[in-house]
């Protein structure tokens, strides 16, 4: 599926590849970013988010794209739309999910 991206001067989306695995198990991992979660991400945990995420897209037609820096590459985080993938009083609903190191 042909999905156009929006690249700014200093990110770059794109679909998730296996080079971001390592740097956003390391990002999920860190308790400053995950400092609004429950708790962080063991590395099995963060794959398995991956995996769903790449799931989104081919149910949805869209989901939370990998962010890169758009000059030299290299994975800094995610963005964009998501279906919650839980029951609650507001869903179903979308939701904007984002998370970003903090050196970007």
């Amino acid at each position: 599926m042909d999905i156009p991206t929006i690249v700014t001067d200093r990110r770059r989306p794109r679909r998730w590849v296996a080079a971001h695995r390592e740097p956003f198990a390391a990002m999920n991992s860190e308790p400053e970013a995950m400092e609004h979660f429950l708790c962080t991400l063991s590395r099995n945990e963060s794959d398995e988010l991956v995996e769903r995420i790449v799931a989104g897209f081919e149910a949805n037609g869209f989901g939370l794209w990998a962010l890169e820096l758009a000059d030299a590459g290299g994975f800094i985080g995610f963005t964009s739309l998501s279906v919650p993938g839980f029951k609650g009083p507001l869903t179903p609903a979308m939701e904007v999910g984002w998370r970003q190191v903090r050196w970007a």
